[in-house]
């Protein structure tokens, strides 16, 4: 009880004391209430020094700083929104690196240290494309392995699983890719980004299928479904050979052709026949299997 006599009777003596105390009480809550009211504010590449002016007026603060710290050539951007004067402040801290003290109605503006100044991102350099390739097979589409996808202007290259999916990553978020594979037109694609790609290939009509011998006659087959071992002998070929006999100009051309010399005995006589060919002959291993 003493305490609150001797306290009131301090306050009964100053009261100069009690009125800057309520002063500064009635000051702090009119700050407060103008740093929290929402205006409009907007600035298009609006100089700093014409933006500050502006604030001042709106949330009736003085914005104080130096031409050091905040230059002429300091234009504020900011789209239009209802915002409280902490709002902008904190918004102009981000967007422009703006620092402020607050005392009272009066706001110190400087600049953030470059050292503190967040490291600029560094853009994006590479690009993941997904997609499906597939060959026309009649009415059909099937999907192998090793369909080649390369990107146009770069060493970026993938192959297809056995489902016909790839992943490749480019240079470019709208990169061009072309799709190949043995026997098929190559297809180049304009990829938009972030497309999903599915690409389908057409037999090309242009290249040759090759005509194979075997044990029943002459039958057309497709490379891709031809087993063993052939063997082609080109114009070209025949014409590098010396030799003027068909027999002859195959021998040596042909890997696994033998040609000898046929002959026969008759009455103890031994004539010539003429050519005897085999393929795969006496001089290959178990070549009495080989022998035709």
């Amino acid at each position: 009880m003493k305490l609150k006599k001797i306290k009131w009777g301090l306050l009964r003596q100053t009261p100069l004391t009690r009125f800057l105390l309520i002063s500064f009480l009635f000051i702090s809550i009119c700050l407060n209430a103008f740093a929290q009211e929402k205006k409009q504010i907007a600035f298009n590449k609006t100089p700093a020094e014409e933006a500050f002016t502006k604030l001042e007026k709106e949330f009736k603060v003085r914005f104080y700083y130096s031409d050091k710290s905040i230059g002429k050539k300091e234009v504020i951007n900011m789209v239009s929104k209802l915002r409280s004067l902490n709002e902008v402040l904190d918004y102009l801290n981000e967007a422009n690196g703006l620092v402020f003290k607050t005392n009272g109605n009066m706001i110190a503006v400087s600049k953030k240290d470059k050292d503190n100044l967040p490291a600029a991102s560094s853009p994006k350099t590479s690009f993941e494309m997904k997609g499906k390739v597939g060959l026309i097979d009649g009415d059909h589409i099937i999907y192998v392995v090793g369909i080649t996808v390369r990107e146009a202007g770069s060493a970026s290259s993938a192959i297809t699983d056995d489902k016909g999916n790839f992943k490749i990553t480019t240079t470019s978020p709208a990169p061009t890719l072309s799709f190949s594979y043995i026997g098929y037109q190559t297809i180049t694609v304009d990829v938009k980004s972030n497309a999903q790609l599915n690409v389908n290939l057409q037999e090309d009509a242009n290249m040759l299928k090759e005509v194979t011998v075997v044990s029943n006659g002459y039958q057309t087959l497709a490379k891709k479904n031809t087993t063993g071992s052939y063997a082609t002998i080109t114009a070209a070929d025949i014409e590098r050979r010396s030799s003027q006999t068909l027999d002859r100009i195959l021998e040596g051309s042909v890997p696994g052709l033998s040609v000898y010399n046929g002959f026969r005995s008759v009455a103890g006589v031994r004539t010539q026949t003429g050519p005897d060919i085999q393929v795969r002959g006496g001089s290959a291993i178990q070549s009495e299997r080989n022998t035709p």
